[in-house]
């Protein structure tokens, strides 16, 4: 796997912690709320999954620069198998994430 699309996976499971961590805090959505485990983990698998199908077209877009054309041909195995990898991983990523920024915060409140 190219190192930046590890790197982009990173960057997405980090940036898709904090959305859900705002929208945690935002009334208009009730359903995600602090103690609304189940309704996290949905949402965070969806974080996953949209995250991992731009990497999985990122990681194989084989177009020329300067186009913008994309062509689906049919799904095969090997990209089925690639996407619910890509999935997990930014799954783990997004659960790596959330418990660094929980420590942190710990850490912050323990200090007073």
């Amino acid at each position: 796997m190219d190192s930046t699309v590890m790197m982009d996976q990173v960057v997405i499971s980090a940036i898709g912690v904090w959305l859900i961590q705002k929208l945690k805090g935002w009334s208009g959505l009730p359903v995600v709320q602090a103690g609304a485990t189940k309704a996290n983990r949905i949402l965070s698998s969806l974080v996953a999954i949209l995250s991992a199908s731009g990497i999985l077209v990122t990681a194989n877009w084989a177009g020329a620069e300067g186009t913008f054309s994309l062509v689906i041909t049919g799904i095969t195995i090997q990209h089925v198998a690639t996407f619910i990898w890509m999935a997990l991983k930014s799954f783990v990523f997004q659960e790596a994430w959330w418990k660094l920024l929980k420590a942190s915060q710990a850490s912050v409140a323990a200090r007073g």
